[in-house]
């Protein structure tokens, strides 16, 4: 601070002493400092949305007393997650981390963090997607960049962990689409009914109808990369698609099979030892172990339709699908094999799956009227625990079609009538 600034502080609170003594009372005046330390703590390190977080500071001089009318400054590291005011009151903005600190008398005080989400569980973002239309995929490239995609060409967007959610121009009002994917912050790809297939190299900004692409015209289902380069996409009569250049180009496999494939995944490192799962339409379920070159159809343990997989490596993988279907694979010498899972509780329709850290599963879907269910399992699918949704989530006709973790705390849903439910605390 100024030394002429700091006089004329100085300045006001003589006078204002002077005052208070001609008043019969007594006021301590500011300790300008210097000091030799300054520790501030909160009540906690986490806040929500629409509350406040009041922080206290313990300030003493150079001779180790402590100090009774501290004058502070107080930062905030990322002011478009959260302000402070001088009295050190955090007010949230969206969320994010952000690290408080306070300073005066030639010295900083201890680095406090805070995390900012919208709340605790689950919470029901539905308002803002400004939507009616069915939303049908989901992907977030971080904890706040995401992107929804669903009928009638909608593409929604999000910077702000999903607290708005921007329509961004599709081009595709006479196609519905399925599945959406980010394998860079500003790249990414969508595809759809019809053998719609878009393209954005900023974000979304703008969206470009790929052409060229050998899908003939099928119905596409999902899309995943393992990462800026090696993609695949899957749909209708069997089709798997291939890219080992960004998208620049899309080869068509041989997948041994005709059946609406839905769902793929794929683990370990790019490159030939590559290992994908797709599934599909009566219990289909073809993989591949060197990236998508050659593809087997393998022996499924149910006729039930599956409709979402996921695959965290060579011999760990999970499917769900139709009638409350739950299978995984286990380890037979010579490679994985599949087989039923312990059935959820309660009956659930399941089109969605997260793994996105050890032993946590995150399943969506519907239950009887249409409702929607999440389900979280902590062993790895051999037990199951239904979500808490908000009350204002909880409506028929409002399933959920997919879900999307990027790590175990931060999740989003997305279904019917433009449902999207998001947490920040890994569903509790």
């Amino acid at each position: 601070m100024p030394q002429a600034r700091r006089s004329r502080r100085a300045f006001l609170w003589l006078s204002l002493v002077l005052l208070a003594a001609g008043c019969g009372d007594t006021v301590t005046a500011p300790n300008l400092g210097p000091y030799g330390s300054i520790t501030i703590t909160a009540p906690s390190d986490t806040t929500t949305i629409g509350s406040t977080l009041t922080f206290s500071a313990v300030v003493t001089d150079t001779s180790g007393n402590p100090v009774s009318v501290p004058v502070l400054t107080w930062q905030s590291s990322n002011t478009t997650v959260a302000t402070i005011d001088g009295q050190g009151r955090l007010t949230p903005r969206t969320e994010g981390t952000t690290v408080v600190h306070a300073s005066g008398g030639s010295v900083i005080s201890n680095a406090f963090t805070v995390v900012v989400i919208q709340d605790i569980g689950w919470v029901d973002q539905s308002p803002a997607s400004l939507t009616l239309n069915n939303l049908n995929g989901v992907h977030f490239y971080d904890r706040v960049r995401g992107w929804a995609v669903g009928d009638v060409g909608t593409i929604l967007a999000t910077d702000d962990a999903g607290l708005t959610w921007s329509r961004q121009t599709s081009n595709s009002a006479g196609f519905t689409l399925n599945a959406v994917f980010f394998p860079t912050a500003t790249h990414g790809f969508v595809v759809g009914a019809a053998g719609r297939v878009l393209e954005t190299t900023n974000g979304g900004a703008t969206w470009s109808v790929r052409t060229g692409i050998p899908n003939a015209g099928l119905s596409q289902r999902d899309i995943f990369f393992v990462d800026a380069n090696h993609g695949w996409i899957v749909g209708n009569a069997g089709l798997i698609l291939r890219t080992k250049d960004a998208g620049a180009t899309w080869n068509r496999d041989t997948s041994q099979t005709i059946l609406d494939l839905y769902s793929v995944w794929a683990a370990t490192a790019p490159g030939p030892d590559t290992t994908v799962w797709a599934v599909g339409a009566q219990g289909e379920i073809v993989g591949s172990d060197d990236g998508g070159e050659t593809w087997t159809n393998v022996p499924s343990p149910s006729s039930l339709a599956f409709h979402a997989v996921v695959r965290r490596s060579r011999d760990d993988a999970f499917a769900v699908g139709a009638a409350n279907l739950a299978a995984q694979t286990i380890n037979i010498g010579s490679g994985p094999d599949w087989q039923l899972a312990p059935a959820p509780i309660p009956f659930t329709e399941f089109y969605g799956l997260a793994w996105a850290v050890p032993s946590q599963l995150m399943a969506v879907g519907e239950t009887t009227g249409g409702t929607p269910a999440i389900l979280r399992s902590m062993d790895n699918g051999a037990t199951w625990s239904p979500q808490t949704l908000p009350s204002s989530a909880l409506q028929s006709n409002r399933g959920l079609r997919d879900v999307w973790f990027v790590d175990g705390n931060y999740g989003w849903a997305v279904g019917k009538q433009g449902t999207i439910v998001h947490t920040a605390t890994g569903g509790t």
